[in-house]
């Protein structure tokens, strides 16, 4: 899933920068279309595994969710907008992306401890900044 979200990321990069520039528009009364550029089912998926089978991972998701918002606001902001808008398009990405993999680390290092295939207790290391 964290692939197919990091995939989708650079679609909506491409989109971003096309909107920044006033190169094209999407249009939002095409609710498919609407759910894919905000990646709306990736999204719910996440937060019920998270919730449902790894709460521990919580903090490390509402950072990655924050900036996936802000990610959501430039899209509208761009899209509504008659002319091109200088803004930091490639900086909220690129955050994005290091949530995305901050994200990715803490549960490859905490595998153990997340599915629960250890005998004895270990310490969970969150990555959350």
């Amino acid at each position: 899933m964290i692939y197919q979200i990091s995939e989708h990321n650079w679609e909506r990069f491409e989109l971003l920068v096309k909107l920044a520039r006033g190169e094209t528009k999407y249009d939002e009364s095409n609710a498919k279309e609407t759910r894919r550029i905000y990646n709306l089912f990736s999204n719910k998926k996440i937060v019920m595994l998270i919730r449902l089978y790894f709460p521990k991972l919580a903090s490390t998701h509402q950072a990655f969710s924050q900036v996936n918002s802000r990610i959501d606001n430039i899209i509208f902001d761009l899209n509504n907008s008659d002319k091109p808008m200088d803004s930091n398009v490639e900086v909220v990405l690129f955050e994005f992306e290091e949530r995305l993999r901050s994200l990715e680390e803490e549960i490859i290092q905490n595998k153990d401890i997340l599915v629960e295939s250890n005998l004895l207790p270990r310490i969970y290391k969150s990555l959350c900044y």
